[in-house]
């Protein structure tokens, strides 16, 4: 169903949605295809365990992260980002975007098998789950704002955006197991060797 979706999407969504992941590190790691080129191409990286490449490509990653952070803080009025705690939000996708990179190599790199597929689906659908559950967080504060209640107070806002995680974890679970075959953007898991 996701690559259908993905498919259907014009070219420059797919790139945004692709530049957009890759930065928040919730896009797939592109490890895979930086070692293929580097062997093929005799570079650097040649002969590089997946594991540094990949340790290398999240901190290029995450540097892209901190600066998107910093533009976006820069940007805005620092008491609007102290009042709606986007450090907060920035932070849950930082956490997801790990948890995201963890899963990718224990299930692709290291696991290479159908488990390890499904291990690795299930890992990155808890990380996207976050999205929806951020959007329903500022949709809870923007009701907030609108009925003049000081953002965070109560458990509005923690139990709409928990309630919404809840159900798209558990829709994320059922398609991990039920999905079968690679996942999309991963890359060519058959050229994955022993180094």
């Amino acid at each position: 169903m996701h690559k259908l979706i993905y498919l259907l999407l014009p070219g420059f969504i797919r790139q945004i949605l692709f530049v957009a992941g890759y930065v928040s590190l919730l896009g797939p790691s592109q490890a895979i295809m930086i070692k293929k080129n580097a062997d093929k191409n005799r570079t650097e990286l040649s002969d590089t365990h997946y594991f540094y490449i990949l340790i290398y490509e999240t901190a290029l990653r995450l540097s892209l992260f901190l600066i998107m952070i910093f533009l976006v803080e820069y940007s805005m009025d620092d008491d609007y980002f102290s009042l709606f705690r986007l450090d907060l939000f920035f932070f849950l996708l930082l956490g997801a975007g790990l948890m995201h990179q963890i899963f990718y190599y224990i299930g692709v790199v290291i696991l290479k098998t159908p488990f390890g597929m499904k291990l690795y689906r299930l890992g990155r659908n808890l990380s996207y789950a976050i999205l929806p559950a951020i959007l329903t967080a500022v949709g809870a504060l923007i009701i907030q704002n609108y009925n003049q209640i000081e953002p965070f107070s109560g458990l509005f806002v923690v139990k709409a955006s928990g309630l919404v995680y809840l159900i798209f974890s558990l829709i994320g679970t059922i398609e991990a197991f039920v999905q079968t075959g690679s996942a999309i953007s991963i890359g060519d898991i058959d050229t994955i060797s022993s180094h």
